[in-house]
């Protein structure tokens, strides 16, 4: 491992670190705002997803494991998913739109979990046979 691996890897774990931190705000605001916990309990799992791909990215290196590439590529894939489809599902199942719309977008949901699936099944099984 050479220095600029060793300082990126340093910099990850900081802001992974940080990122854990933020969802542990947004999980005790949750907690505490009644009329918002639906909103805030989707960031702090977002920011808690954030950091857990990019402490897993922190990870890689020489072998190449599954759980540095495709968990952390399934990590953040998750978050990104959740923070752009989460709130406008939620707001539209509560009635506050046509349920169309809510179809749509908890199928945008479900293709981009199986394209996912997929692809990380490719991964693991590409890391597998080597």
């Amino acid at each position: 491992m050479n220095v600029l691996d060793s300082n990126l890897s340093s910099v990850l774990w900081l802001v992974a670190s940080q990122f854990f931190l933020y969802a542990a705000g947004w999980g005790l605001c949750s907690r505490v705002l009644r009329e918002q916990r639906t909103a805030a309990a989707q960031w702090a799992g977002f920011m808690a997803l954030l950091g857990l791909g990019l402490s897993l990215t922190a990870l890689r290196g020489e072998p190449r494991t599954w759980w540095a590439y495709g968990g952390a590529n399934a990590a953040l894939f998750a978050g990104f998913m959740l923070v752009r489809h989460g709130p406008r599902a939620v707001r539209l199942l509560r009635g506050e739109g046509s349920r169309a719309a809510a179809a749509v977008s908890i199928l945008n949901v479900v293709l981009a979990a199986a394209i996912l699936a997929l692809a990380v099944k490719g991964l693991a099984g590409g890391l597998i046979s080597r």
